[in-house]
């Protein structure tokens, strides 16, 4: 997946919608949440901070995985949590 690449180097406001928009869907697809989703997270709040990416899909897409978590998705290993 090479969006956290395009989303790390992209600079264009319309090129990184597009590119928040495609990772919603590959990493929150009707409720299913993976461990892929819960990797993620992490990278797309440390790349939404160091270029100062100012939309409401990050935030949003964390909240809902955290909220699909809950549910019947994979629950995070414990050699995960901190």
């Amino acid at each position: 997946m090479t969006y956290y690449v395009d989303l790390a180097i992209s600079n264009d406001k319309e090129e990184i919608k597009q590119i928040l928009s495609e990772l919603f869907q590959e990493l929150y697809h009707q409720g299913d949440v993976g461990l892929a989703s819960y990797f993620a997270l992490p990278h797309l709040i440390r790349i939404g901070i160091e270029k100062h990416i100012d939309c409401y899909e990050i935030p949003l897409l964390v909240a809902s995985v955290e909220i699909q978590r809950k549910s019947d998705n994979p629950e995070i290993l414990n050699d995960y949590i901190e």
